[in-house]
């Protein structure tokens, strides 16, 4: 039910039962299409059968398959490319910190540049949306690497 609820507030641009609408969640966005994902991913978050203390990748490399994992980076990528990556997370500065430090660290460098890591917090402060990028990524083998340093950190709940 939960599930259904949440493809419908997507379907319906973020709307709740009776057509109020939702609360933004991450800071004062003005895309119905985002609040409604954000609003979606944290129903179907809820619902049995997920584990609750593991990261939910939304986007990127969900697969442990590395064979369908490179048709679909062949398909879709052409390197090198500019990429941004954005983690949903606890844990404020120093998540944010610690997501461009995985990032950098990923890419063999030491930090990023300033304009390279942004954040906002939820509207209720529990969470901070954190986007890193654009990076420039020469290589399916470097987009994985990014991928799974940023997974790493326990503190991640989405990955978008």
């Amino acid at each position: 039910a939960r599930r259904r609820r949440a493809l419908a507030a997507a379907a319906d641009g973020g709307k709740a039962a009776g057509g109020k609408k939702r609360g933004r969640g991450f800071g004062a966005s003005s895309d119905p299409v985002q609040d409604a994902l954000i609003s979606g991913l944290s129903e179907v978050a809820q619902t049995s059968g997920r584990t609750p203390s593991t990261p939910t990748t939304v986007l990127g490399a969900a697969t442990d398959d590395e064979a369908k994992w490179a048709e679909l980076d062949a398909k879709v990528n052409e390197y090198p490319i500019l990429r941004s990556f954005k983690a949903i997370g606890t844990g404020g500065d120093d998540f944010v910190a610690a997501m461009g430090a995985a990032a950098a660290g990923a890419l063999g460098r030491d930090a990023l540049a300033a304009e390279q890591l942004s954040a906002r917090p939820s509207s209720g402060g529990k969470y901070i949306a954190v986007t890193v990028g654009p990076l420039r990524i020469e290589s399916s083998e470097q987009l994985q690497a990014v991928y799974k340093a940023m997974q790493a950190d326990g503190r991640m709940k989405y990955f978008l």
